[in-house]
């Protein structure tokens, strides 16, 4: 579809004729395409929009959407994110200098909150949540993994492309504090961490002062999946939500493979680095994206 893109734009060029284009060309382009799409197929009639927070996206349509049914006005759901692998966005990515120049051994190349991280490996797709009030998934009978159980959305205000870190960490305690627990409750966080060297560190020291690992804190688990699976862009803030009911279902959580040699802002932090048999129940989820927008979420396990 990329080819055949490029080739119409060329055919518009030489021609001027926009009919080159087809009639279905805007549908392609707009930030809603993915939204307008679902709610055609699947006849939805209910409240349809797409929101754009960078790699933050996903997680904010999560607590809009629960939002919006805690409030009453919509009784179920569709909400997530996804990301497209095109030439165009990952060129720009390269432009800025975010991927990891590890060409030779990809499979090492995503290395979250080690030293010798160079950058991301990007990945993409899609991932999808369904939310329901919980009375009436009930009387349906429907089986429930877990509860939206808090969230928060905070801006930087520093950096187009640069976190602060400080935005993050206010967003963590926002989060858990909206859900009426304590860091101490926490079991699980699914870190954002890309495996760039400014994003990880800010993270890393985010994580160290709202779970006061300085003081000798326990530090809850701290997964770093993007070592896994790359960083999914506009879709990581949903589809991290659904890695971590998976591992909670099913008992484990996932270690980091290239996890070597800690960053020293990380020290403290539990950090798997294979396999751990686990059953957590309180979970927040970090997401961070361009511009300094933060989002995150607790998640509370139905066991």
């Amino acid at each position: 579809s990329v080819v055949a893109g490029v080739e119409q734009c060329d055919m518009l060029r030489t021609t001027g004729e926009t009919r080159y284009l087809g009639s279905g060309h805007i549908f392609r382009l707009l930030t809603s395409t993915i939204t307008l799409n679902l709610s055609t197929k699947l006849k939805l009639r209910g409240s349809s929009w797409s929101i754009s927070g960078a790699c933050a996206s996903g997680a904010l349509a999560i607590a809009q959407a629960a939002e919006l049914i805690a409030s009453g006005k919509q009784e179920q759901m569709i909400c997530g994110g996804a990301q497209e692998i095109s030439w165009q966005s990952m060129c720009s990515f390269d432009a800025l200098g975010a991927f990891s120049s590890r060409e030779g051994e990809p499979e090492q190349a995503s290395r979250p909150f080690d030293q010798d991280r160079d950058g991301l490996i990007p990945g993409g797709g899609a991932a999808a949540l369904f939310l329901e009030e919980r009375k009436s998934a009930l009387a349906r009978g429907a089986p429930i993994l877990a509860e939206i159980y808090g969230f928060a959305t905070t801006s930087d205000g520093h950096h187009i492309a640069v976190p602060s870190g400080e935005g993050l960490e206010r967003a963590m305690r926002l989060a858990i504090d909206d859900a009426g627990l304590t860091p101490a409750d926490i079991d699980l966080v699914m870190a954002h961490a890309t495996s760039t060297p400014v994003g990880d560190e800010k993270e890393a020291e985010a994580l160290s002062q709202v779970f006061d690992i300085k003081n000798g804190i326990k530090s809850p688990i701290v997964a770093a999946v993007k070592s896994l699976t790359g960083h999914e862009f506009w879709m990581a803030g949903a589809s991290q939500v659904i890695y971590a009911l998976l591992m909670a279902r099913d008992g484990f959580v996932s270690g980091h493979p290239n996890l070597h040699t800690p960053v020293s802002c990380a020290k403290g932090l539990d950090i798997p680095t294979s396999t751990r048999r686990a059953s957590p129940r309180y979970i927040l989820c970090n997401a961070s994206g361009f511009g300094g927008v933060n989002a995150c979420l607790v998640v509370k396990v139905v066991q």
